[in-house]
């Protein structure tokens, strides 16, 4: 898999979780939760917590997730 530099990679996600944060911010759904959010790559058949730009070069996945600790509120999977 291509992968990105690790600086781009961290300028892209953190937009990601700024806009979703913004939109959350901006509607009439009332929330106290914190956002957080995780990428995901498979090296191996083994999954990989916030991967390494070497690992996510060997991944055949890169998963982005983003929610609270009770519901998801973002899955993106690059192909």
């Amino acid at each position: 898999m291509k992968c990105w530099s690790s600086k781009y990679h961290v300028i892209v996600y953190l937009f990601l979780l700024l806009k979703l944060d913004c939109n959350r911010a901006l509607s009439e759904v009332p929330n106290t939760k914190v956002i957080a959010g995780v990428r995901v790559g498979l090296v191996d058949n083994k999954f990989i917590v916030n991967p390494t730009t070497k690992e996510m070069e060997e991944s055949e996945l890169d998963l982005l997730l983003a929610g609270t600790d009770s519901a998801i509120f973002m899955i993106e999977v690059n192909p």
